[in-house]
C-alpha cells in the first residue's frame, strides 16, 4: 500500500499521478488532504476572513463562497 500525501503546497495533481504510475503500488491511500474538506474551508474562512479580529489583521475584503448549481453575483 502505497500512503500518498495528496495535498500541500509541494504537490502537483500531475505530479502524483505520474508517481503513483511509476511506483505502481497494489493500493493507494491518500493523507495530508484534511485541508481539502471542511477543516481546510474553516482555515480559509478564518485567514481569509475581512474583519481586524482575523489572524493577521483581516483582508479587508468580504469572503463569499460559492456553492455548486447556485447562481453567483460578482
Amino acid at each position: 500500500m502505497l500512503l500518498l500525501p495528496s495535498h500541500g503546497p509541494w504537490t502537483r495533481t500531475g505530479d502524483l499521478i505520474d508517481y503513483v504510475r511509476q511506483v505502481k503500488p497494489g493500493r493507494v491511500s491518500p493523507i495530508h488532504n484534511a485541508m481539502l474538506g471542511d477543516l481546510g474551508d474553516r482555515s480559509i474562512d478564518t485567514f481569509v476572513a475581512e474583519g481586524p479580529d482575523a489572524p493577521g489583521g483581516g483582508t479587508g475584503a468580504p469572503l463569499v463562497r460559492m456553492t455548486l448549481g447556485q447562481p453567483f453575483e460578482v
